[in-house]
C-alpha cells in the first residue's frame, strides 16, 4: 500500500469510530427523560 492509500484508511477509520460516538450519544440523550432535557434547557 502506498502512503496515500495509509493515510486515507486511517482518516476512514476515524471518521467511522467518531460516528459511532455521535450515535452512542444521541441514543443516549433520546433515552433521558423529558424533564431532565427541559431543566438543562433552562439554564441558558
Amino acid at each position: 500500500m502506498s502512503r496515500h492509500d495509509i493515510l486515507m484508511r486511517s482518516y476512514y477509520e476515524r471518521i467511522i469510530e467518531l460516528d459511532c460516538v455521535g450515535q452512542a450519544l444521541i441514543s443516549f440523550y433520546e433515552k433521558l427523560p423529558e424533564e431532565i432535557l427541559s431543566e438543562n434547557n433552562g439554564l441558558d
